[in-house]
């Protein structure tokens, strides 16, 4: 499930889709939309870095963070560490044996899913998102 957020089954691939947005209009809040896409790229990257903690027995990060309206300049990093993000999430869930440090392997494997289920919801919201973006330009330059 993981490798088909991160490659692109079902839905748009999440890293080419990134690298054609600009910081500027990844930054841009639409009218009716109430986050623009780098608002929805910081969440899913709090939340990764939230499950992979758990998963990893390493610090979360703090529930402040969440929801954050980053600056453009930080678009790269978080467009790059959200790719990342899944693919340590896959290697977790590829790796034999399989090591983790929740309770149990139900817990871990429901914990993996969730983050590929939120993944996915928010790799369609940026989707939409540009395609609005897109539209707006379109008639902009016409």
């Amino acid at each position: 499930m993981l490798h088909q957020v991160l490659t692109g089954v079902d839905i748009p691939k999440v890293e080419p889709m990134l690298k054609r947005l600009s910081a500027e209009d990844a930054a841009r809040t639409l009218d009716g939309f109430p986050y623009s896409i780098l608002t929805n790229l910081a969440h899913m990257d709090f939340w990764q870095r939230v499950w992979l903690a758990r998963l990893e027995g390493t610090p979360r990060p703090g529930w402040k963070d969440d929801w954050k309206m980053p600056d453009p300049s930080q678009f790269s990093p978080l467009r790059i560490s959200v790719v990342n993000g899944m693919k340590r999430a896959i290697a977790l869930a590829s790796a034999d044996p399989f090591i983790h440090q929740m309770k149990s392997d139900d817990v871990a494997v429901k914990t993996l899913i969730a983050m590929a289920v939120h993944d996915a919801y928010h790799i369609g919201q940026i989707k939409l998102i540009a395609r609005v973006l897109s539209s707006v330009r379109d008639k902009d330059t016409a």
